[in-house]
C-alpha cells in the first residue's frame, strides 16, 4: 500500500483501532481517508523516537527514509511539507538527499533520541543520521562518517562483511546490524557525543556463518534478518531466516 498506518492502542487489552481521519494513515499516493505523503514507496520498517514526537519509516522501493510528526495526544501522523519530511537516495522535490540509501530495511533510533541508524540492503551500508530534537529532521554527514559501506563509495567509509545490511539494534554505545548476504552480525561502536559509528576491530567486528578473516564464527546463521538487544544490555538475539534459527 506504500503507506504507514496509525492505530490507537487500548492500554488494558492491547486491542488496536485505526485512527479516523487523515492522521490515521499517510500514503505515497492519493488514497481515500489518508493523507498523501512522499517517499513511502514500499514502506518497510518503522521506529518511533523516544520522546514520542516523530515516526521514521524506511521505504524499500523508494530508497528513502520518511520523517513524520506524531501528535503525542492522539498518535496521528503528518509529514512536513518541506525537505525535513524525507531523505532519498535519488533527488526528489521536497526531500533531502542522502548517501548509500538503496533499499533501506533496518532502522532504529538511539535511546537518547539524538540519532537514527539505517541499514540499506542494496547499498550494503549502515548509515548514521543526526536527529534534530525540536523538528525531528535528519542530517547525514558526507565526509565519510555518515555511512559505512561494503564496497568503496565516495563520501562513505568501507566496512567489513556488511553485504545486504538488514536490521539494526542500538544499545547505548553499541550498534548491531544483521547482514543478509554476508551472513554475519556486524558490530559497531557508537560515539555517544556525536552518534557516529566505527566498526569494532579484530574478530569483534563481525560474527559470521562461514569463517572469514576479521570475524568470529557463529553457527546456523544463514540469511540473518532480525536483531534485538535485551533491556539490560547483557544479550543480543538474532534470527536467521534460511537457518530457521535464533
Amino acid at each position: 500500500s506504500d503507506a504507514v498506518t496509525a492505530f490507537r492502542r487500548n492500554r488494558s487489552t492491547g486491542a488496536l483501532t485505526q485512527l479516523r481521519g487523515a492522521g490515521g494513515c499517510v500514503a505515497d499516493r492519493l488514497a481515500k481517508g489518508c493523507a498523501t505523503g512522499r517517499a513511502l514507496g514500499g514502506a518497510d520498517v518503522v521506529a518511533v523516537s523516544p520522546d514520542g514526537e516523530n515516526v521514521y519509516v524506511g521505504a524499500f522501493t523508494a530508497d528513502a527514509v520518511a520523517i513524520l510528526d506524531r501528535n503525542p495526544s492522539t498518535g496521528a501522523l503528518t509529514q512536513p511539507a518541506d525537505a525535513t519530511g524525507c531523505v532519498v537516495a535519488t533527488p526528489l522535490a521536497g526531500c533531502a538527499t542522502g548517501l548509500a540509501l538503496d533499499a533501506p530495511e533496518g532502522l532504529a533510533v538511539s535511546g537518547d533520541g539524538a540519532n537514527v541508524y539505517v541499514a540499506s540492503a542494496s547499498s550494503s551500508a549502515v548509515l548514521s543520521f543526526a536527529r534534530d530534537a525540536s523538528s525531528g529532521a535528519l542530517t547525514q554527514a558526507a565526509d565519510g562518517s555518515g555511512c559505512i559501506v561494503q564496497s568503496p563509495l565516495a563520501g562513505c567509509t568501507t566496512g567489513t562483511q556488511i553485504g545486504g545490511a538488514n536490521a539494526v539494534a542500538v544499545s547505548g554505545d553499541d550498534v548491531y546490524v544483521t547482514t543478509l548476504l554476508s551472513k554475519s552480525l556486524a558490530s559497531f561502536t557508537r560515539d555517544e557525543a556525536t552518534g557516529l559509528l566505527t566498526q569494532k576491530s579484530g574478530t569483534s567486528a563481525c560474527a559470521i556463518y562461514v569463517l572469514a578473516v576479521g570475524c568470529s564464527l557463529v553457527r546456523e546463521f544463514r540469511a540473518p534478518e532480525g536483531v534485538a538487544v535485551s533491556p539490560d544490555g547483557a544479550s543480543v538475539y538474532a534470527t536467521a531466516f534460511a537457518s530457521g534459527a535464533i
